[in-house]
């Protein structure tokens, strides 16, 4: 979890990669930034569960304004963590990303990345792997070429 101090840091520091969707003056949306390894991924993303903004293309839009901005910096693909949701993982299949990877994890520790070649083989062993690690979660990593 990334304290407010690094986001605040991140912000200063990547203003373009810290979005946000309004209407008039409420923030309905937002997508931002995370850094790891020398690449930027997006850490996160949300639209307003309340007052009917979902499913409107508020997050997609989001998506694609945010990769343009991460393209621009040069960056060739861009990576997510999804929430173990399966409407969350259609989302991002929806908008063109292919899931690449699982991780298993406690709230502390990652215990193991695995490599998977698509959906359907990874929705297979995301929950074996869980269980058989005694893990707290297991998650998709999803990408798209930008």
């Amino acid at each position: 979890m990334e304290n407010s101090a690094t986001f605040c840091k991140n912000l200063r520091a990547f203003p373009d990669l810290y979005l946000g969707a309004f209407e008039g003056r409420k923030l309905v949306g937002i997508a931002y930034a995370g850094l790891r390894n020398g690449g930027i991924y997006l850490r996160g993303i949300c639209v307003d569960l309340g007052d009917g903004y979902q499913r409107l293309g508020i997050g997609s839009l989001l998506l694609k304004v945010f990769g343009k901005a991460v393209a621009c910096r040069g960056q060739k693909k861009l990576s997510v963590g999804s929430a173990p949701d399966p409407k969350v993982e259609k989302f991002y299949i929806k908008n063109g990303y292919a899931l690449i990877e699982i991780v298993v994890k406690s709230k502390e520790t990652e215990f193991l990345r695995k490599k998977v070649s698509g959906y359907e083989e990874g929705k297979c062993l995301k929950q074996s792997m869980k269980r058989e690690l005694g893990a707290d979660e297991a998650i998709f990593i999803f990408e798209k070429a930008l």
